[in-house]
């Protein structure tokens, strides 16, 4: 009965879990590598199950586990040497007295050792079944994947892995059970088996006609079907075991992949067969773990450098206010930040940490003397980008913001309409979009002398714009005024 409830308890977390799409890692990002080739990754997870979470990352061939800083509630933020080229991505585990959660390495290649194989779960469900056999007590198991492969590691008390081929058996088989949790009213479970059982098993990937986990821990070896051959090989007393990524995804059973939740449910086991003559098997089964697929890889390659616009200056009585908007295609936050004037520099502060958009920084130059400035940004501590403001203020000058022609929202999601509000006095007789080089990707005539217009974020011919600056141009006639919009994907 508790196994029942165990597993029943189980399933509907996985289907909660599955029900919308799901990284359980969201908005994973890093800011690049700093001077000190220190890389500052950021990330929101759930805060519940996880009493404890974990950060791995491989560091000259071991693995490091770091310190994960919780700002607030749902933010993650960790900070960790550049890692080993074979494994430019980092784990994240956790593990409960029911269950695990891993997002594993994502590998370089397909060299798969015990130095990439991140731990899912630390002990077995049955001890008391294994009748002192060493052979068939589980430790533990581990998981890694690379583009075309992924990988399972199982290691048991013993440190070997015998399968025994003679008719006298007894024979072993060790396995990883898989279910994909978006598909499991279908009866399938998917197996990677290590075992040499004549005339019924070698290694391979098997199917199985299971209904849920119980199915797994309930193993007949006699009734499973082999879809193909897998690699295995022990390395550190660890028995890893490959498979092709398409071997699995393409059988028609196996359902849509990649599914909403990027995760597989896997059940590491076990079975000692006592002969062909008697097949019921004695197993050791692991706690059961979702592996998350979501891609944690370091690529310094991918990044983009951020976007600065809109400067704006506010005059006090004895200072003055410098404010510009910051805005990165991977939301990534700047690692430098600053305002620099007369050889001083000044941090320049956030009004959000919500980088999925736009976000205003500013800072305050305590005397109003100064002619120019120049605003200095970079996500990487590499790629600078700068903006040159010139002080144009006044003491007790308050900048004056032009309200007769407003764009919104800003930033702006590709496929929206740009609402256009023009507060003069004058009808708004055309609407042109130019690109950062200058070019017209957009000229549209406005019909109607409503007060608020909209026009589409498509060019000319109907593509939707790429992600980037845009300078949208208002024709009133003998009048002309120009704004900035970003535009993101």
């Amino acid at each position: 009965m508790k196994k029942n409830i165990f597993s029943i308890m189980f399933i509907l977390m996985v289907f909660c879990l599955s029900a919308q799409e799901l990284n359980l890692w969201h908005n994973f990002r890093y800011s690049g590598k700093t001077p000190s080739d220190l890389y500052h990754i950021q990330w929101q997870g759930l805060s519940t199950p996880f009493t404890e979470l974990n950060m791995i990352y491989k560091l000259n061939g071991e693995l490091q586990t770091v310190q994960i800083e919780n700002p607030d509630v749902l933010d993650y933020r960790a900070t960790i040497p550049a890692p080993d080229y074979d494994a430019p991505s980092i784990a994240l585990s956790t593990q409960t007295d029911y269950f695990g959660i891993l997002t594993p390495f994502k590998i370089a290649s397909n060299s798969f050792t015990r130095s990439v194989m991140v731990e899912a779960s630390a002990d077995s469900l049955y001890e008391v079944q294994n009748n002192g056999d060493n052979n068939l007590d589980l430790a533990s198991f581990s998981f890694a994947y690379s583009n075309s492969k992924l990988a399972a590691g199982l290691v048991n008390v013993a440190g070997s892995y015998p399968n025994y081929g003679t008719i006298l058996g007894p024979y072993y088989a060790y396995g990883v059970g898989l279910i994909n949790p978006e598909n499991i009213a279908d009866s399938t479970a998917y197996a990677l088996i290590n075992a040499n059982i004549m005339g019924l098993i070698t290694p391979g990937l098997y199917k199985l006609n299971a209904s849920g986990i119980e199915d797994l821990q309930d193993l007949d070896l006699s009734n499973i079907e082999n879809l193909g051959s897998i690699n295995v090989n022990t390395t550190n007393n660890m028995l890893i075991m490959e498979c092709d990524w398409n071997l699995l995804t393409n059988d028609p059973n196996f359902g849509d992949w990649p599914s909403y939740s990027k995760s597989l449910i896997t059940i590491p086991f076990i079975a000692k067969i006592p002969s062909l003559s008697d097949l019921t098997p004695v197993a050791d089964i692991g706690m059961p773990t979702v592996i998350n697929f979501t891609d944690l890889s370091i690529n310094m390659a991918d990044n983009t450098p951020p976007q600065l616009y809109s400067p704006e200056l506010i005059s006090y009585e004895n200072s003055i206010e410098v404010k510009i908007n910051y805005f990165d295609f991977q939301f990534q936050y700047p690692l430098v930040a600053k305002f620099v004037v007369d050889d001083n520099e000044y941090e320049m502060m956030p009004d959000s940490f919500n980088f999925h958009d736009a976000v205003c920084f500013s800072t305050n130059i305590p005397y109003t003397d100064w002619i120019s400035g120049e605003c200095v940004f970079s996500d990487d501590s590499l790629h600078v980008v700068t903006q040159q403001i010139d002080n144009n203020v006044g003491t007790n000058d308050i900048v004056q913001i032009d309200n007769s022609f407003n764009i919104y929202p800003n930033p702006l999601r590709s496929g929206n309409m740009i609402k256009i509000k023009n507060n003069n006095n004058k009808q708004l007789i055309r609407v042109s979009i130019y690109n950062i080089k200058g070019q017209k990707v957009r000229d549209e005539k406005i019909q109607s002398n409503n007060k608020i217009s909209s026009i589409s974020t498509a060019d000319d011919d109907g593509k939707p714009l790429a992600s980037g600056l845009y300078f949208i141009r208002g024709d009133f006639g003998n009048m002309v005024k120009t704004k900035k919009i970003m535009i993101i994907n």
